[in-house]
């Protein structure tokens, strides 16, 4: 075997070894949604989506969670996109998703909990920093 060959059998190994592991990084449909309605429709639509079928959809939680993101709206700027920083699915049906939202001037940072009920993804918790420390765990806070 030359060694163009092996070079390419390693690069093909690692990709097959490590496709589980990208594909586990996309964060559930409805926190995408969520973010999507939050760029074109406001925090109010952002909300709305998040909560949909879940057990925190109280007013006084989405009256919080609108607050929030209108808060760090008029400190931060505009929002722009997001960023999927890290999924860890912790057991066969729950999932935390850490993401960036970008804005303008700074990045809020969040941590949504989200549980699989058979008939999809809804959101049980959901909490936002502007302080990465206090929102990320400390091993994605680390470089190599």
């Amino acid at each position: 075997m030359n060694k163009m060959s092996m070079t390419v059998g390693v690069v093909l190994l690692a990709l097959i070894m490590t496709a589980p592991l990208l594909a586990s990084e996309r964060a559930p449909q409805i926190i995408i949604d969520g973010l999507l309605a939050y760029k074109a429709d406001g925090a109010d639509k952002a909300v709305s989506a998040w909560l949909k079928g879940s057990a925190l959809s109280s007013r006084k939680t989405a009256a919080q969670l609108e607050k929030q993101l209108l808060q760090v709206g008029r400190t931060c700027g505009q929002y722009r996109g997001y960023e999927t920083v890290h999924v860890n699915p912790f057991s066969d049906s729950a999932r935390f998703v850490y993401m960036q939202l970008n804005y303008g001037a700074c990045p809020l940072f969040g941590r949504f909990v989200v549980y699989n009920t058979g008939r999809g993804w809804v959101l049980t918790q959901v909490n936002f920093n502007a302080n990465p420390e206090k929102v990320l765990p400390q091993r994605l806070l680390t470089s190599d």
